[in-house]
C-alpha cells in the first residue's frame, strides 16, 4: 500500500488518469454532436466524375441548387448594387 504512493506509484496514477481522460473526453464530446445530414443524390453523383474540372463544376452547381437564394435567406427583393 505504501509503495503505491511512492514516486513510481504517482507516475502510474497520473498515467492512468491521463489515459482515462484521453478515452472518455472525446467520447463525451462525440455524443454531443448531431449526426450529419445525408447528402443529396445529385451531389453524391459528382464524386464519380473523373475529370477534376468537371467534378468541381458539378459540385459547385449542385451546392448552388441546394442552398437557398439570398432572397429566401434575407427576404430582400430590391435591386442589388
Amino acid at each position: 500500500m505504501m509503495r503505491f504512493f511512492g514516486t513510481t506509484g504517482r507516475r502510474r496514477a497520473v498515467a492512468l488518469i491521463v489515459t482515462a481522460s484521453a478515452v472518455v473526453i472525446p467520447t463525451v464530446s462525440l455524443a454531443d454532436t448531431p449526426a450529419p445530414l445525408p447528402l443529396p443524390a445529385e451531389l453524391l453523383q459528382c464524386r464519380s466524375e473523373t475529370d477534376a474540372t468537371r467534378r468541381l463544376a458539378c459540385f459547385d452547381r449542385e451546392i448552388a441548387r441546394a442552398l437557398p437564394s439570398a432572397e429566401e435567406r434575407f427576404g430582400y427583393r430590391g435591386e442589388v448594387a
